[in-house]
């Protein structure tokens, strides 16, 4: 019994036993398979299916997953691009910790340049249609660095410095080319002393804080007039989506909404620090003239009541 009818061993039991092993492996791998399929973004994220395998590799999508979604099966060989869906900032600054980039450096109407210390925030617009020609638009793109499959972080900074810095810093140029230095730097006003030194009568009277002070809160006004300029420039009308003339300088940039709540503020516009130097020490000259001119006056006023 079970032997053929020449009396070797039947081959039936080996081919049962190879099939019931196959059938296990093929479900223990499919269960592995399935088990890792599984996933969902990190918080704070928002993130697009990208399709694996030989057919489609990582041109297709299979859905989108908004910030805050759980865990769901995304298909074999499929992975989740994260994008950030909170609000971002990319900061302009010189020697500043975190700085995104350096402090933008602006020609002035008078001929003078200042370095502006300003910051951007914005947030992603993760509406379903927008994340996935977005994603298409930039996200199978690398600019000079890592994917954004492979490092989601590495890859935004990388996008931010490659598209949105240079259109960020075009604004600021243009919103600032009409000011003068002293418009947004009092510290530039190199004549600020001169109405002392040309007193009618030579009569040097004292700088007057109230008057200093007020030329501060002017600067600090015009450079809160510029933050909004450059606002709308780079935002544009929210309600002109479909108006090239309203979509903003990074809508056009990058051919689409894709950053909102665009909102600026520019903290300082400083001369660079050789000429810094040099305002410091013209003024300090002025101020060491007015002085002098002050010891000679009432020197002249006391030999005068002597004389009387």
């Amino acid at each position: 019994m079970g032997r053929s009818s020449y009396g070797s061993p039947s081959a039936k039991p080996f081919i049962i036993g190879g099939l019931l092993c196959f059938v296990v492996l093929v479900a223990l791998v499919g269960g592995c398979n399935y088990a890792s399929s599984f996933d969902a973004p990190r918080p704070g994220y928002a993130a697009v299916c990208q399709t694996g395998g030989l057919i489609e590799g990582a041109s297709g999508t299979c859905g989108v997953f908004q910030r805050g979604s759980g865990k769901r099966n995304i298909g074999y060989d499929n992975k989740l691009v994260e994008f950030p869906a909170t609000q971002r900032t990319f900061l302009f600054a010189d020697n500043t910790k975190g700085a995104d980039a350096e402090s933008i450096e602006v020609p002035l109407a008078d001929g003078n340049v200042v370095r502006v210390k300003a910051q951007i925030q914005f947030v992603l617009n993760t509406d379903s249609k927008t994340m996935v020609e977005f994603y298409k638009g930039f996200g199978t793109r690398t600019f000079d660095g890592p994917t954004a499959a492979d490092d989601a972080d590495g890859w935004w900074n990388s996008f931010l410095g490659n598209q949105v810095k240079p259109t960020a810093e075009g604004a600021f140029r243009e919103s600032l080319a009409p000011y003068r230095c002293a418009d947004v730097n009092p510290s530039c006003d190199l004549d600020k002393l001169n109405e002392q030194l040309q007193a009618k009568g030579k009569t040097v009277a004292a700088i007057d804080p109230d008057k200093e002070k007020e030329k501060g809160k002017a600067a600090a006004a015009n450079l809160s007039t510029i933050a909004l300029a450059v606002e709308e420039k780079l935002g544009g009308d929210p309600r002109g989506a479909t108006d090239t003339a309203k979509q903003g300088d990074l809508a056009v940039a990058l051919k689409g909404r894709f950053l909102t709540g665009i909102r600026v503020k520019v903290f300082k516009a400083n001369p660079p620090e050789e000429v810094s130097s040099e305002i410091q020490k013209a003024n300090a000259a002025k101020a060491r003239l007015v002085t002098a001119l002050a010891d000679s006056q009432a020197t002249v006023q006391t030999e005068k009541g002597k004389a009387d």
